[in-house]
C-alpha cells in the first residue's frame, strides 16, 4: 500500500512543476528557508543542531545559513522541472 502512495505521489510531482508559476515556486523555495533559518525554540533544539555537527565531525554551525542562501539565489523552477524529470 505504501508503496503505490509513493509512486501515486511521484507521478503528481511533475504535474505539479509544470502548472506551478515563477511567483508560487519561488514563495515554496521562501517558506523553506524560512523554516530552515528560524531561530530555534527551545534550547534542547539547538543544542541538537550543534551536536550532530559535532558527531558528524564537520563543525560547520552554520552549515544551514550557507545552504539556505544557496537555495534562495541559485534555484530555480527550471532547475528544479529539469531535476525531477531526468531522476524521478
Amino acid at each position: 500500500y505504501l508503496d503505490s502512495r509513493i509512486e501515486s505521489f511521484l507521478s503528481l510531482v511533475p504535474q505539479r512543476l509544470d502548472a506551478m508559476t515563477p511567483e508560487e515556486f519561488s514563495a515554496h523555495v521562501s517558506a523553506l528557508v524560512s523554516r530552515h533559518t528560524a531561530k530555534k525554540r527551545k534550547l534542547t533544539e539547538e543544542s541538537s543542531v550543534y551536536w550532530t555537527q559535532i558527531l558528524l565531525h564537520q563543525y560547520d554551525f552554520e552549515k544551514v545559513y550557507i545552504d539556505a542562501a544557496y537555495v534562495k539565489s541559485h534555484i530555480t523552477l527550471d532547475d528544479m522541472k529539469e531535476f525531477v524529470r531526468q531522476y524521478i
